[in-house]
């Protein structure tokens, strides 16, 4: 696992590499942190694999910011973004990227810390499993973050994460008991249960999943999975919006 600091500005990417390597010692979290001085430079290295977080500085003259983490995303999009700016003009393209949060320079200690805070216990909210043994006896642990849908078949179960789909043999109430509790999982027909962060968009009477799959809302659950979709959209927005400073 590693963070990344990318800044043009040698000043400014020492500054924050020195404060994210002095919180993590703090932590005793053994993560590496390393800093890059421009886009080019941190999209050619060989580390995006495993990169868990990125402050990233917006205005940069090799590629900006924006462009950087745009490109980013092809191919690592559950890293997760901090921008560094001096000025709010680009904070609505900076939002549409899914920015973990926003940081005005010179960034303050206490913000950074607060900031590398939320980042952990996300990172903790994201380590929840469901373990469960597939219909071919494989013992399977899944993130729960991972999975898209859940639809019922007779006596079975179809699991659908964003690597691989499972069948199993379970109830549908039980795994309704051991996701439901997470607000993210919302049950929209009879033995149909999706991932409201997966949901890409609602049509007529149909959730359209990020993997392409279209699934039927019940009639009389319409109204409510609509305004469940609408109300999670706003919660996860107005979450990144209380952890920026701005």
């Amino acid at each position: 696992m590693r963070i990344a600091v990318v800044d043009d500005d040698q000043n400014e990417r020492h500054r924050i590499s020195t404060e994210v390597k002095d919180y993590l010692s703090r932590h005793h979290l053994k993560i590496e942190c390393k800093a890059y001085s421009s886009g080019t430079e941190f999209l050619e290295s060989s580390e995006l694999h495993d990169l868990f977080l990125v402050f990233m500085d917006i205005f940069m003259d090799d590629m900006d910011g924006i462009e950087t983490v745009r490109r980013l995303r092809k191919s690592s999009g559950d890293t997760l973004v901090v921008f560094l700016t001096n000025s709010t003009e680009h904070w609505k393209d900076a939002f549409s990227f899914h920015a973990f949060d926003y940081l005005l320079k010179p960034v303050d200690p206490e913000a950074m810390a607060r900031t590398l805070d939320d980042a952990f216990g996300a990172l903790k909210a994201d380590e929840r499993s469901i373990v469960f043994y597939a219909s071919d006896k494989r013992h399977v642990s899944v993130p729960c973050r991972e999975i898209l849908w859940v639809t019922s078949d007779s006596n079975y179960l179809n699991l659908k994460t964003d690597k691989e789909q499972f069948r199993l043999r379970m109830t549908f109430s039980h795994i309704c008991d051991e996701l439901t509790g997470d607000a993210a999982f919302a049950v929209i027909n009879r033995g149909i249960l999706v991932n409201l962060s997966h949901v890409m968009r609602i049509e007529n009477a149909e959730c359209v999943m990020d993997d392409g799959t279209i699934l039927p809302i019940a009639q009389r659950k319409q109204t409510a999975v609509r305004q469940r979709f609408v109300d999670w959209k706003f919660d996860q927005k107005l979450k990144r919006m209380r952890r920026s400073r701005w």
